[in-house]
C-alpha cells in the first residue's frame, strides 16, 4: 500500500468531474429576470455572458462578484430589482439585508445548475485512459509493500 497515494489524484479528478453542479455565468443584467414576480416557473431562461440563452433554476444561489472583489451569494428566496436610473438594483435575499449596488460595479454573476448529461459524457471521457491504470496501481502497491518477518 506503499504507493497507494498515487489513486488520490485520480480520485479527486473523478469527484471535480462527476459532480452534480457546475456554474453558468450570466449577464448582469439579467439579474432582474430571475424574480419570483418575474416568471411564475421555476426554471427560467437567460443570457450568459457570451449572450447564448440558458436555462437555470431560479431557486438555486446567485453569486455576485464585485470589481473590488467581494462577492455575496443570495439564498433563495432572492429579488433583483431595476432601480429607476436603470444603473443600480436593489437585492434582498433569504440571507442578506437590502443592498443597493451600480451595474458597473459588478464583475460577475453566477448560478449554480445541474450539470448536463454532457458534462457527465465529457466527465467519463476524460476519465477513460486512465482507467487502466486503477487495477495497475492497486496491484503495485499490494505487491510493492514490505513484508515484515517475525523471528
Amino acid at each position: 500500500m506503499k504507493y497507494f497515494f498515487l489513486l488520490i489524484p485520480l480520485l479527486v479528478f473523478s469527484i471535480v468531474l462527476s459532480g452534480c453542479y457546475s456554474q453558468i455565468a450570466i449577464a448582469p443584467n439579467q439579474l432582474e429576470y430571475v424574480n419570483n414576480d418575474y416568471n411564475k416557473s421555476d426554471v427560467i431562461r437567460v443570457r450568459n455572458k457570451s449572450g447564448k440563452l440558458v436555462n437555470i433554476n431560479k431557486k438555486e444561489p446567485i453569486k455576485v462578484t464585485f470589481v473590488n472583489g467581494k462577492s455575496y451569494v443570495f439564498e433563495y428566496p432572492y429579488e433583483f430589482s431595476l432601480h429607476k436610473n436603470a444603473h443600480t438594483f436593489r437585492v434582498y435575499s433569504k440571507n442578506h439585508p437590502d443592498m443597493y449596488f451600480s451595474i458597473a460595479s459588478i464583475r460577475s454573476v453566477s448560478i449554480r445548475t445541474n450539470s448536463t448529461a454532457a458534462d457527465t459524457i465529457y466527465g467519463f471521457l476524460y476519465l477513460l485512459p486512465f482507467l487502466p491504470f486503477i487495477p495497475i496501481a492497486v496491484i503495485f502497491s499490494i505487491f510493492s509493500t514490505p513484508q515484515s518477518h517475525h523471528d
